[in-house]
């Protein structure tokens, strides 16, 4: 059964600093709230820009104090955020996505299959427990996505969103947009795309975070970089969408 949402991609641009990315996605959650937002979800490593060699010294635990703000601004906005983050779990680091629910609660994905180079860095996780079932959301990060069977997986759970957090590079994103629109039609579910906005870890990213509903059909996306949320919501089988610049400004 294909249940209403509203959700929204968070396009960002890393600051190069964690707190000021933190800021910055306490903003996007606040301004999703005002927007009556239910899901956002930002780009893979949001929180800390895809610096692979700091990646280490950036990490944080589920316990971590730093993300206290998160959990306040989800509750304030009545938002589920779905933030990008490299996690350490017992001593291993994890490129993650946290969801912070608004009753406090959070959980993390960790990405299952690495880009080449990563694997120096991070080690490759299993999912985790945040597919988010109760909205019939499942998630994926980056190369997750390149992957057919990751695809697959998502749409046997009978969900209604692939939600996956991105860095897209000028380069792939026409590739890249065009499997994302595929497993829509494959599968029968709306597909979410967050991308970074902004260049980060040296590379060189395509922004255009886009939403596809269940044909593949475009239904809401950026146009270009810079901060942006782009919002699309499904009502009664209708789907509508559209795209605020600079959100928080």
């Amino acid at each position: 059964m294909k249940i209403n949402i509203r959700m929204a991609a968070a396009q960002t641009v890393d600051q190069c600093d964690f707190r000021a990315n933190l800021v910055q996605h306490c903003r996007f959650i606040e301004a999703a709230g005002r927007e009556g937002v239910k899901l956002l979800v930002f780009p893979e490593l949001s929180l800390t820009g895809y610096h692979r060699e700091r990646a280490s010294a950036n990490s944080v635990e589920l316990t971590s104090p730093s993300l206290e703000a998160l959990r306040r601004a989800s509750a304030n906005a009545d938002v589920v955020a779905v933030a990008g983050i490299p996690l350490m779990i017992d001593g291993r680091l994890f490129i993650a996505s946290l969801v912070i629910r608004p009753n406090g609660t959070m959980t993390s994905y960790h990405k299952q299959y690495l880009h080449p180079g990563e694997d120096l860095f991070f080690h490759p996780g299993t999912g985790g427990p945040a597919s988010l079932e109760s909205m019939g959301v499942a998630l994926a990060i980056c190369a997750d996505t390149n992957f057919a069977e990751h695809a697959a997986a998502a749409g046997a759970l009978g969900v209604n969103v692939y939600a996956a957090s991105c860095l897209i590079t000028n380069g792939g994103y026409d590739h890249d947009s065009a499997q994302l629109s595929a497993y829509a039609v494959k599968h029968d579910y709306a597909v979410l795309l967050a991308n970074h906005g902004g260049p980060t870890g040296g590379f060189d990213v395509a922004g255009k975070s886009a939403i596809w509903d269940e044909r593949g059909n475009c239904v809401s996306a950026a146009l270009s970089t810079g901060n942006q949320l782009v919002i699309a919501e499904r009502t009664s089988g209708k789907w509508t969408g559209r795209v605020i610049p600079q959100p928080f400004e």
